[in-house]
């Protein structure tokens, strides 16, 4: 007979009152497995990973700025005003805010990233070179646990973009530019250890 129980222990409990003994199987175990596990998740994800990625992505920014106001060499500066607009798009997203400041170049494109995450429609991006074909934005829209609260929608669009989103490495502009990224994270020491306090 149908029943409205919440969750599969519910229907084990009154057993346990009558003193009566159950047959647990797998499925209530692996439930319980994954409750604990969701849960565990999710705690991980908004007190520690969520505030180091934003600042990372902060840390980054500034970084990515402070190579393009200093150098002398186009192309380096270049790729660091498109780095500065890939961690303020992730850092709009992360926390909900306005954009940080970025260069002319950028700053219409960036704009137009943070938006398409946030309607998560699929669509083209002139940041990312998706100019004859779309962008799967769809994917930034939160699902599973991290509808939760506004600080886990946050951090998963936040971690999807930051993961997601591509640089070709066919596009020199893009290739200068991870080749910046990847350098700055192994050069600076305060860096490279935020960074790797998250993947670890």
């Amino acid at each position: 007979m149908p029943q409205k129980k919440e969750q599969l222990f519910h229907i084990y409990e009154p057993n346990d009152y009558h003193h009566f003994p159950s047959f647990v199987t797998t499925d209530l175990y692996l439930q319980a497995f994954h409750m604990y596990f969701d849960c565990l998740t999710r705690e991980v994800e908004e007190q520690s990973l969520y505030p180091a990625m934003v600042k990372l992505s902060q840390e980054m920014y500034k970084e990515m700025r402070r190579v393009a106001s200093t150098t002398g060499n186009n192309a380096l500066r270049q790729a660091a005003e498109r780095n500065a607009a890939f961690y303020a798009v992730g850092l709009s997203v992360l926390t909900n805010q306005p954009l940080q400041p970025l260069s002319n170049e950028f700053r219409g494109m960036a704009k137009d990233e943070v938006d398409a995450i946030n309607n998560t429609l699929d669509k083209g991006s002139a940041f990312l070179g998706f100019t004859e074909r779309v962008f799967p934005y769809s994917l930034f829209k939160p699902r599973g646990h991290y509808t939760r609260s506004d600080t886990l929608k946050c951090y998963f669009r936040g971690m999807m973009w930051l993961q997601s989103a591509p640089f070709k490495i066919d596009v020199s502009e893009h290739l200068g530019a991870a080749a910046l990224m990847a350098s700055t994270l192994s050069a600076n020491q305060k860096l490279k250890a935020l960074y790797e306090s998250v993947n670890q």
